[in-house]
């Protein structure tokens, strides 16, 4: 078995290297093809849904806060925001 002192020049070598990622928040950010649409459509949803339900008392002071089943009543424009957030979560996931 040979010892490398100092002097000795060293020729790199060939490694196989990978990357790893720890602690990452990966983040994302985009917009749905037709979002004007289903934020407008939804904005006014929410704010119908705000003059008929009390709504939930959270840390919001001064402010509103819906229920928890929006996707039950915000309707097609509710499920299509949260459906596009899964999916790019999916997307992004390494699991």
């Amino acid at each position: 078995m040979s010892v490398l002192s100092l002097n000795d020049k060293l020729t790199p070598q060939p490694a196989k290297v990978q990357p790893l990622g720890l602690f990452e928040t990966p983040l994302a950010y985009g917009s749905l093809t037709d979002g004007d649409a289903v934020i407008s459509k939804l904005k006014s949803l929410i704010l119908q849904r705000k003059d008929q339900s009390p709504g939930l008392e959270r840390s919001n002071s001064g402010g509103w806060h819906s229920d928890t089943d929006m996707l039950d009543w915000g309707g097609r424009p509710a499920q299509k925001l949260a459906q596009t957030a899964i999916n790019i979560a999916k997307r992004m996931s390494h699991f």
